[in-house]
């Protein structure tokens, strides 16, 4: 349905008030009305309108706004830059949320919000609205309200600009590296104050030669240690009480016992004693490595360092892989 025509000026009374209350209004003539410039109410009371145009905030010399009856489901996400409005009637519309820029209406000292389907927090801010006293606690509330979550949000935008600052950062050295790496690898080396340019067949060479280094070196790795790494990792993983481990720790428990049985009076009390506190550190264990892998899988920052080890980890992995490829060929 095309909306008729409507001659804004003839609406304009001597009190600064456009009055286009009534007239089954769709759209808002934004253009016509911010040519009033004594223009500082506009009442659309009891319209069809669903939303306000996004240009709507040019109208920033509006000091009182009624937009009661309508059929509002948002408002503009520049609505606060309405910065002298002090009077808000948005009674019976659909609203659901209010944009964040709301808290900038600094000027606002009365806010009607009735029958409109809030969510609930929104909701319990704004309060019943029904009378003046109320209606003004609820333009203060709400403001401070959504002046804590604009901050809220923020504090969030701002850490994560510096997280992407960062991985920029750290991408940025990464590439620096590998660049070094490549070069070192594939290009020079010293011989007799000269440099020499590396062929296919040299590369293969020293690609070898450092393979076989980082066996050797891998093989330098004590049986010993790999022995107390094991144990130390099964005492972990038997204490977070995984499923496919509860025979065998049953098993360890059982063969404790039967070996404490074995010794003298004396020295079984001390057995038992040991078991005791041994148990206890061992639920405590399993109580703080759960702890730590929530909320490990819960940080953003420890997110974002999981993903950057297993960007490295896989790459190592590709490296070794074609390392591999060129010394069996």
């Amino acid at each position: 349905m095309v909306q008729k025509r409507i001659n804004v000026k003839d609406k304009l009374n001597s009190d600064g008030e456009v009055d286009l209350s009534m007239l089954d209004i769709t759209d808002v003539p934004v253009k016509e009305i911010s040519t009033l410039k004594k223009a500082t109410t506009l009442n659309l009371y009891n319209n069809s309108i669903s939303k306000l145009p996004a240009n709507f905030p040019i109208l920033t010399n509006l000091i009182k706004l009624d937009l009661s009856k309508n059929c509002l489901t948002e408002l503009p996400e520049n609505f606060g830059d309405l910065a002298k409005l002090k009077h808000l009637d948005l009674y019976q519309n659909q609203l659901k949320q209010l944009p964040l820029s709301f808290s900038k209406l600094k000027a606002l000292k009365w806010l009607d919000l009735k029958e409109n389907p809030l969510e609930p927090t929104l909701l319990k801010v704004a309060g019943p609205c029904e009378n003046t006293k109320q209606c003004q606690t609820c333009a203060r509330n709400i403001i401070n309200y959504l002046t804590r979550q604009q901050n809220k949000a923020d504090a969030e935008k701002e850490e994560k600009e510096k997280l992407r600052k960062k991985q920029l950062e750290m991408n940025e050295i990464k590439k620096k590296e590998e660049k070094k790496s490549k070069k070192k690898e594939t290009q020079e080396i010293q011989k007799n104050g000269e440099v020499k340019v590396l062929t296919k067949t040299e590369k293969k060479k020293l690609k070898k030669m450092k393979k076989q280094s980082e066996t050797k070196t891998s093989s330098n790795f004590s049986p010993l240690t790999l022995a107390l790494l094991l144990l130390i990792s099964l005492f972990i993983l038997t204490a977070m009480k995984l499923k496919y481990l509860e025979n065998f720790e049953k098993l360890i428990e059982d063969s404790y016992f039967k070996l404490v049985a074995l010794l003298p009076a004396d020295y079984q009390k001390y057995g038992e004693i040991f078991a005791a506190s041994f148990k206890q550190v061992h639920l405590k264990t399993g109580v703080y490595c759960s702890n730590i892998i929530h909320y490990i899988q819960n940080n953003e920052y420890c997110i974002l360092v999981y993903n950057t080890c297993r960007e490295h980890s896989i790459n190592l992995f590709s490296r070794i892989q074609s390392l591999y490829r060129n010394i069996v060929s």
